[in-house]
């Protein structure tokens, strides 16, 4: 996921290509900003950030989503990676905090490059956050995991941190739009200061049993943590993942996922070979043509809350 199309962009907004190019034309691109490939421009993250700006799509700060469901085997690393590739692509810097000691979102970011600091020192010996962070790419940085985060919960035995508080405290002096942070799957102590600091929590599931009965348990953990903090005000949405209309099963248990009240996002997102096939959970990069790349892609926008609008309004 780099450069956006003139054809992504449009469609996010319900306008045709054309319209977006006289759009564009009113903006002060430079000419490193677009590039044409066959006959369709591109746009680069500062181009695409000028041109959603100009739309009035808002670029907050430090706005912490929480990818969290207590039954693994759902997608959620797969989805905060991608989500958090998507945003920078669309002009949001972006941090990932990766707490899951299998550290399968900083295999993927980081491959073979060195780093030597996880979460963990922050709590076990004070390491500045800054010193911890490491910057991806141009308007990506992750806050990476590994083994050693294993012992995050015998570090809070220890530690004097207040879980309501941990959080927003250590990621504040990060000036980026989102904090996309990507959860083990258990009932931990560090799960719950995460969900406590998060303006949003994101339950990814996939249409069996066990995730759905994963889904009630994480809403059971946000309700005991609001009983304890009644100031966490998380908004909660569900997305579904890895959905086959091929496979009749899964349909029964979307009225089940709708009987447990959690708001849920309109996007569903495809089963897609090239991330269901982990090879030693790094993930690979997705063809522009694949199912779940448009569908993450709509995934985004509904995140940041880009409304589609016929043209005509938009044209006004």
């Amino acid at each position: 996921m780099a450069d956006i199309s003139t054809q992504e962009l449009a469609s996010a907004f319900g306008i045709s290509p054309q319209r977006l190019s006289i759009i564009a034309k009113q903006i002060d691109l430079q000419p490193t900003e677009s590039t044409v490939k066959g006959r369709t421009r591109f746009y680069d993250r500062n181009a695409v950030r000028k041109i959603l700006a100009l739309r009035g799509v808002n670029y907050p700060r430090n706005k912490i989503i929480c990818v969290a469901n207590n039954k693994g085997g759902v997608g959620k690393t797969s989805i905060a990676t991608f989500l958090a590739k998507r945003l920078v692509a669309m002009g949001f810097d972006t941090l990932l905090v990766d707490t899951d000691p299998q550290a399968n979102s900083t295999s993927y970011f980081m491959g073979d490059k060195p780093y030597d600091k996880v979460l963990l020192d922050c709590i076990s010996n004070g390491t500045a956050v800054e010193d911890v962070v490491k910057e991806v790419e141009p308007g990506l940085s992750i806050l990476p995991s590994s083994l050693r985060n294993s012992r995050l919960e015998i570090e809070l035995l220890h530690a004097k941190q207040n879980s309501g508080t941990f959080f927003k405290k250590l990621l504040q002096k990060q000036n980026v739009n989102y904090i996309i942070m990507d959860l083990s799957p258990s009932f931990s102590t560090i799960n719950f200061m995460a969900m406590v600091a998060a303006d949003m929590i994101l339950i990814p599931t996939i249409l069996t049993k066990f995730s759905i009965e994963g889904v009630q348990m994480t809403l059971d953990t946000i309700n005991d943590m609001r009983e304890i903090y009644p100031d966490a005000k998380a908004e909660i949405k569900c997305v579904i993942n890895q959905i086959d209309v091929r496979v009749s099963s899964q349909l029964a248990y979307i009225s089940a996922l709708h009987e447990l009240g959690v708001p849920m996002f309109t996007t569903t997102l495809r089963s897609d070979v090239a991330v269901n096939k982990n090879q030693g959970g790094i993930l690979r990069d997705l063809s522009s043509k694949s199912g779940f790349y448009e569908d993450i892609c709509k995934f985004t926008n509904e995140v940041v809350g880009i409304q589609s609008t016929d043209s005509k309004e938009l044209n006004n």
